[in-house]
């Protein structure tokens, strides 16, 4: 997947008091793309020193270089740490993580499961007590399983698709280490059932972008 960043003048957005142009920002990821205005205006003749090659201002005591690099390192650090998973993220997401935008905060895997069964499951009276036995069951094992990774400080965005390979990996296996003997698919299955509808509700809450345990 091809991920690219613009930063160019809006010639079309000239303030119609001030006669400044505003620079905005273009993040692009397969042909859909997002954009912005950024905190910069500068003025015509401030305007013959922008550089299309190198997006920045010839005159380095220009301030807008410095928040144009600030962003351009963030652009950069957040492709290198997810070069393997953008086909998670929405080109409008990405702008926003890179500009710091709408960040809400993530809760804890464990905090977010327990918070659910807690309210949508163990005082639902629709829900039998079979099924909420077998969801407690369901989160003790996704809480084994972070115990075992070593994840148990783990939030909502640390769940990808890797993440839910291996839940499921680990609900087949045996792991002497850690006492687990591994269970037979029907009865995984019935655990990744339970994962899918939780974090479902997580999606729904803008609090997940996608749910990995929905194929």
């Amino acid at each position: 997947m091809k991920l690219s960043l613009l930063f160019y003048p809006n010639l079309e957005k000239i303030g119609a008091k001030t006669g400044k142009v505003p620079i905005y920002v273009r993040i692009a990821l397969n042909r859909k793309k997002a954009e912005m205005r950024l905190n910069i205006e500068v003025l015509p003749e401030e305007l013959k020193k922008w550089d299309e090659r190198t997006m920045r201002f010839a005159d380095r005591d220009m301030s807008a270089n410095a928040l144009l690099n600030t962003i351009d390192k963030q652009f950069e650090d957040f492709r290198h740490h997810h070069s393997t998973s953008l086909c998670e993220y929405n080109v409008k997401t990405i702008r926003n993580l890179i500009l710091g935008l709408d960040l809400k905060p993530t809760p804890l895997i464990l905090t977010y499961v327990e918070k659910y069964y807690n309210n949508a499951v163990a005082s639902n009276t629709q829900i039998t007590e079979g099924t909420k036995k077998n969801y407690r069951k369901a989160l003790k094992h996704l809480k084994e399983f972070l115990i075992y990774k070593k994840m148990q400080d783990a939030s909502l965005k640390d769940i990808t698709m890797t993440f839910a390979h291996s839940f499921c990996d680990y609900l087949l296996g045996s792991f002497p280490d850690c006492e687990h003997t591994g269970m037979k698919e029907p009865s995984a299955l019935d655990n990744i059932k339970k994962m899918r509808t939780i974090f479902d509700r997580a999606v729904d809450e803008e609090l997940l972008l996608n749910n990995p345990f929905k194929k």
